[in-house]
């Protein structure tokens, strides 16, 4: 018996199948437009047919889609019950073609150079010498090889950490991308991180041109050196990393120097080295013996000057001798003198002194009474005259030793 569906039920049934399809459709864009910055819309055709399509930015992140560009989509198609409209939603967006891709090529290329990850500002130097490589590529590739044996036919003593990889095909931009966040996480310290592949089509180097592979060389804690294809190549990968190399064999000669280089380079400073070495002994021995010749002339004069100074030191000497020896002869009669002067002195002082005493003596009263004088007195003063006594009057006689009290009997 037939089974019977509403209209929704029909929808329903129908859209459950289609998102178990995962399918690829090619075809021309038109109509292109992105809505609220949210959706996408284009119409997808051919010479015969259109297919509308529908996205979310969300799941196509900076599509590089533009009317007339032929594309690959990925998703499944689906039934819009309210409208019945029939869509495909895109899961996922690919240039195809040649002409497509070089588009697409150009349009990602300029948009990520002004976004500046193309800046040469940024680009980090490699070390002369590395010890540690990390290497995305493909074992089992003949760039691989020629890598290899380069690298160590150059320079012997490296470790090289492989992360094999697919270069093109459907898993080649998550297992580079998957690559260069494992060396980020990665406990080692890599002096630089090489990614090589060989040559190949526009098609065949898609995964290099891919915004995600750019990011992950942009994003790399070690600086990145590409070799990617021939030299007519050039990727967006090449631009983004810090050194690019026309092939995965330039890649190898780039990376590290040749050690037959590097040993003549060695010889050739050697030489250098000696040969300045010898220049500076030479410039130096000629400068010391300048300056010996300038010492000694030097000392030369430095000892006649001596001598000179010598010489009129001790002539100033003689002359301060004399000179101190009249002035030590001047001193004695000084001296001299001013003894003969201090005793003549003396001596006048003495005889001053004697006559003094002399006077001294002879105006004594004392010395009057030791000659037989004597004194009177009446009440206590001494009488110069006969007119100051009466008669009857009591006076004291002082004599030199002793006296006595008498009585005025007469006066004369």
């Amino acid at each position: 018996m037939t089974k019977i569906y509403t209209v929704s039920e029909f929808n329903s049934a129908l859209n459950e199948m289609f998102e178990e399809m995962r399918v690829a459709v090619e075809g021309e864009v038109s109509e292109f437009k992105v809505s609220q910055n949210k959706w996408l819309f284009f119409n997808l055709k051919d010479e015969e047919g259109i297919l509308r399509c529908f996205a979310t930015v969300f799941q196509i992140k900076n599509p590089i889609l533009e009317d007339g560009l032929k594309v690959r989509v990925y998703g499944y198609p689906k039934i819009h019950s309210k409208s019945g409209n029939f869509s495909f939603t895109v899961l996922k967006v690919e240039p195809v073609g040649e002409g497509a891709l070089k588009r697409a090529y150009e349009i990602l290329k300029n948009r990520l150079e002004t976004e500046g990850l193309f800046a040469p500002e940024r680009k980090r130097a490699l070390p002369r010498f590395p010890q540690t490589i990390g290497l995305i590529a493909s074992k089992d590739s003949a760039a691989y090889s020629d890598f290899i044996k380069i690298l160590k036919a150059r320079w012997g003593g490296l470790k090289i950490h492989l992360i094999n990889v697919a270069v093109q095909g459907q898993e080649a931009v998550p297992q580079i991308v998957g690559a260069f966040q494992c060396l980020n996480e990665s406990n080692l310290e890599f002096d630089l991180v090489a990614l090589i592949r060989g040559g190949g089509s526009l098609e065949d180097l898609r995964a290099f041109n891919s915004e995600e592979v750019v990011r992950a060389i942009f994003g790399s804690r070690f600086p990145v050196v590409v070799g990617v294809g021939h030299e007519r190549d050039d990727t967006l990968a090449d631009f983004a990393a810090d050194l690019r190399a026309s092939t995965p064999s330039n890649a190898a000669e780039l990376i590290v120097p040749d050690k037959e280089e590097v040993r003549r380079e060695f010889e050739t400073a050697k030489r250098g080295f000696i040969a300045a070495q010898r220049f500076w002994f030479e410039e130096k021995a000629e400068a010391i013996e300048d300056s010996v010749d300038r010492l000694k002339s030097i000392i030369g004069k430095k000892a006649a000057d001596f001598s000179a100074s010598l010489a009129n030191f001790f002539h100033q000497a003689e002359i301060w001798r004399k000179d101190l020896v009249q002035k030590k002869i001047a001193a004695a009669n000084c001296i001299f003198r001013m003894e003969l002067n201090f005793k003549k002195h003396v001596q006048e002082i003495k005889n001053r002194l004697n006559l003094s005493e002399k006077i001294i003596l002879a105006l004594n009263p004392e010395s009057l009474l030791a000659r037989g004088y004597a004194v009177v007195f009446k009440d206590g003063k001494a009488v110069r005259s006969a007119n100051e006594l009466d008669i009857d009057d009591n006076v004291r006689i002082k004599l030199f030793k002793g006296g006595f009290w008498s009585k005025v009997l007469k006066k004369e």
